[in-house]
């Protein structure tokens, strides 16, 4: 009998969808509020970090890839290449502010301790921008199953492990799973367009692609600040139990809404 491929697609996104409400209420049952927050504050900087490097270059893999597959590969190559290289430098220049903030939270707001896990949340942010950069490439290649077994798949693979071996009393090796998993499906992500990327195309004109993908750009941002500029700011503002318990119902609405979404789907 032969496996729809669409099929297995739903099931993923329904598994990951059950699997991670499940893990949300085992970790506000298992680990205080405060250190819920920490998880929260991983979540707002991954989150970030997709958000803040997308350049618009996607936008146009999705709409252009299949004909210029057949018709124009060393365009192909170019918006490939350029869409990872935009991901990789803006996620660089981030370093600087997104560390601060950090610091900043840990240090004056919430009194966290341990401020080495600051470049660990560096380093996931980053790996989740080139994660949704190679994802979409992916993505418009039709490839829609490769696309959810590496930006799901393995990601919830993390998760599954760290509840595992998570404790209040070494919470934090829940993120260190979640951050190892996001920097492994980075790098098959990468694998997978290998081929694609080629860095002799590499001069990323920023004027020019700004100007070309505005559109596309300030569509994504203004997306993503509609939804998430409110967990940035209560950061600053709120306590870490606060924050913790807000960030809690978000994502609880943010997965059963997606959930609802694979169920009313159509075929």
């Amino acid at each position: 009998m032969r496996i729809n491929k669409k099929s297995i697609v739903g099931l993923i996104q329904v598994v990951n969808a059950v699997v991670s409400v499940l893990i949300l209420i085992y970790l506000a049952k298992k680990i205080t509020t405060e250190q819920f927050a920490i998880i929260a504050m991983y979540n707002i900087i991954t989150g970030f970090y997709a958000s803040v490097t997308f350049f618009g270059n996607e936008t146009q893999l999705l709409r252009n890839t299949l004909r210029w597959e057949k018709t124009n590969r060393n365009r192909l190559y170019y918006i490939c290449t350029s869409a990872i290289s935009a991901r990789v430098l803006i996620s660089l220049t981030l370093i600087f502010p997104v560390g601060i903030y950090a610091y900043y939270i840990f240090e004056f707001h919430w009194q966290y301790d341990n401020k080495m896990i600051i470049p660990l949340f560096l380093l996931g942010g980053m790996s989740a921008a080139i994660l949704n950069g190679c994802g979409l490439i992916i993505k418009s290649f039709n490839n829609h199953l490769m696309y959810y077994t590496v930006t799901i798949v393995i990601t919830l693979s993390g998760k599954i492990i760290g509840a595992f071996l998570i404790s209040e009393q070494n919470f934090e090796i829940y993120l260190y799973c979640v951050i190892l998993a996001v920097v492994c499906a980075a790098v098959c992500a990468y694998y997978v367009i290998r081929n694609y990327v080629r860095f002799k195309y590499s001069s990323l004109k920023i004027k020019k692609t700004f100007r070309r993908n505005k559109f596309f750009i300030a569509s994504g941002h203004i997306n993503y600040y509609k939804l998430n500029v409110d967990q940035i700011v209560f950061s600053i503002l709120i306590d870490a139990s606060l924050l913790a318990t807000y960030n809690l119902v978000r994502k609880l609405e943010e997965t059963l809404r997606g959930l609802i979404a694979v169920a009313l789907e159509p075929g």
